[in-house]
């Protein structure tokens, strides 16, 4: 979620970018976590024509994990080894911030599970694997979602019932019990720093993306589907839990699922980019995209003053058209004006690399 760089959504009349597909993707990510909080679909109470939205729930998050690791992995890319010391301990530094921003935000009432301390422990797990073989951060991706919710299906288990994070449980919560689980949502952004090795600004490999996203999300869910219709009995955590592929569920079905579909949008996203008229018509995305920590920071704040109901029990879509063209339209406004989001800025104070290179 935090963006790693300036300008690199542009104004349609500016010269194209390079790699604008990924802030669209960050967009894409933005929109459909307010979909996820505030979408009037999970109380029928918007008939029949809402009910696509809970494809979003969970995905999102999976969406804005991904999309780290791709931005760690660009950042750091091609690193000389006298200057990686140097970006370990900015990266480690822009842990401690978002972290510390989670917690305030986790203070303000807002009904929805706060992500960002997630992502400032994910951040600190991946520090000894940046410069990894990519063979070595696939190992790994496939370890977390499949021994990682392991682990974290069986300590919700024994240790708590209770999935949402909050300060007194800070510590066990972010990294195994809470709703975003560090120990397997790692998986996500291990993934998205074997993705940043490859050519991404190449049309097959984007192409390549879709089709494996889709591939591997059908694969996921079809499986853990199949297989829980055809368990014999249950256990507790079999079927129920592990072979779960509902939003959130933490089994490697539902996360093996939702990388898919995270990698499908950001192959998506880039073709989309490729072309003229996908650049100026994503741009309400792309402008969202480049400042998604202020963006997320924003919508928690407004949900807890809108109360436990806007989330819980949903009346209308009003408050989600309103919050997202309002996001958008601030994000397009600021980045003509600014460039970057100011949390953005904020945390990306004396942490810019010594080469001064911006990734994409």
């Amino acid at each position: 979620m935090v963006d790693q760089h300036a300008g690199v959504a542009a104004p349609p009349a500016a010269a194209r970018p390079r790699l604008v597909g990924v802030d669209v993707a960050r967009g894409v990510a933005v929109i459909g976590m307010l979909v996820a909080h505030l979408g009037a679909d999970k109380t029928d109470t918007t008939g029949a024509s809402a009910r696509w939205m809970w494809i979003f729930d969970g995905r999102s998050a999976a969406l804005f994990a991904v999309l780290a690791g791709v931005g760690l992995g660009l950042l750091t890319a091609n690193a000389p080894n006298h200057t990686r010391r140097t970006l370990r301990v900015q990266i480690a530094l822009r842990a401690v911030l978002v972290c510390a921003l989670g917690l305030v935000l986790m203070t303000v009432g807002s009904p929805v599970a706060v992500i960002l301390p997630t992502y400032g422990v994910l951040f600190v797990l991946a520090l000894p694997l940046l410069w990894s073989r990519t063979r070595t951060l696939w190992v790994g991706t496939a370890a977390a979602l499949l021994f990682g919710t392991l682990v974290v299906a069986s300590l919700r288990q024994v240790l708590t019932s209770q999935t949402g994070p909050t300060i007194d449980t800070y510590l066990v919560g972010e990294l195994v019990t809470g709703y975003y689980p560090a120990v397997a949502y790692c998986g996500y952004l291990l993934a998205g720093l074997a993705l940043s090795r490859l050519p991404l600004s190449r049309r097959d490999v984007q192409a390549g993306l879709v089709f494996a996203g889709c591939g591997t999300a059908a694969l996921a869910y079809g499986s853990g589907a199949a297989l829980a219709s055809s368990a014999s009995s249950d256990t507790g955590l079999w079927p129920g839990v592990l072979l779960a592929i509902r939003p959130h569920a933490a089994s490697p079905f539902a996360m093996g699922g939702a990388l898919g579909v995270a990698v499908a949008i950001l192959g998506l996203c880039l073709l989309l980019a490729r072309w003229h008229w996908g650049l100026i018509t994503s741009y309400p995305l792309a402008a969202t995209g480049t400042m998604p920590l202020t963006a997320y920071t924003g919508q928690i704040v407004v949900i807890a003053l809108l109360g436990p109901d806007s989330v819980q029990s949903p009346a209308s879509n009003w408050p989600l058209a309103a919050l997202s063209t309002g996001t958008i339209a601030i994000s397009m406004m600021w980045h003509r004006r600014l460039g970057r989001g100011p949390l953005e800025r904020l945390v990306n104070i004396r942490l810019h690399h010594p080469r001064s290179r911006e990734p994409r």
